[in-house]
């Protein structure tokens, strides 16, 4: 694993993501909503977005089974906020990454925006 600092902001990290998987190998990475970083018999590896970024920035190899564990507590909680930005949960995505609530201002912009058409992606 790489020692990486990830984005500190909500834009930049869902930046990160898209870029990391976008980047990532169709021969030995499969897109998975429900994995975070999972090897399979076949060679290749299930991944979220979040998983995209364990792949790539932080140097996780397909052929490893990723444990939150082995994570500074900061890069789970900016994993766990991508996570939650999948699936519309803006407020706890912004929660989790700020580890503060929004102010009421925010919390009204956040409220406004539209949850993704497919949380549940598969391939």
């Amino acid at each position: 694993m790489r020692k990486s600092t990830l984005p500190d902001t909500l834009h930049e990290l869902l930046s990160a993501a898209i870029d990391d998987a976008s980047a990532l190998s169709r021969r030995l990475y499969s897109p998975h909503f429900c994995f975070w970083h999972r090897p399979q018999t076949d060679n290749r590896c299930q991944l979220c977005l979040g998983g995209a970024i364990l792949a790539r920035r932080l140097g996780f190899h397909h052929r490893s089974r990723m444990s939150f564990n082995v994570l500074p507590s900061r890069q789970q909680d900016k994993l766990e906020s991508l996570n939650a930005m999948r699936r519309g949960n803006w407020s706890y995505a912004y929660e989790l990454l700020y580890q503060r609530k929004p102010s009421p201002a925010t919390a009204i912009s956040l409220i406004a925006l539209p949850c993704p058409d497919r949380d549940d992606f598969i391939g």
